[in-house]
């Protein structure tokens, strides 16, 4: 069990939970390399770039939950 909508409420709304989810995923199940899922997001998020560090850093706690956990 992860902690992703507690943690998506540190980083200030529930919705970073998703980018917490994709960073395990991404650990788990995947060799992309998260210089690959910083543009991702960069792409994705250009009109809102005040949420593009705090999706990355959801992504990392993920990535990093799934490492330690």
């Amino acid at each position: 069990f992860a902690p992703l909508t507690t943690e998506a409420m540190k980083l200030g709304n529930i919705k970073f939970a998703n980018s917490i989810a994709l960073g395990i995923l991404m650990k788990l199940c995947s060799n992309l390399s998260m210089d690959m899922v910083s543009c991702a997001f960069e792409k994705l998020l250009k009109i809102k770039k005040d949420l593009i560090q705090k999706n990355i850093d959801a992504f990392l706690f993920g990535y990093n939950y799934a490492v330690e956990g």
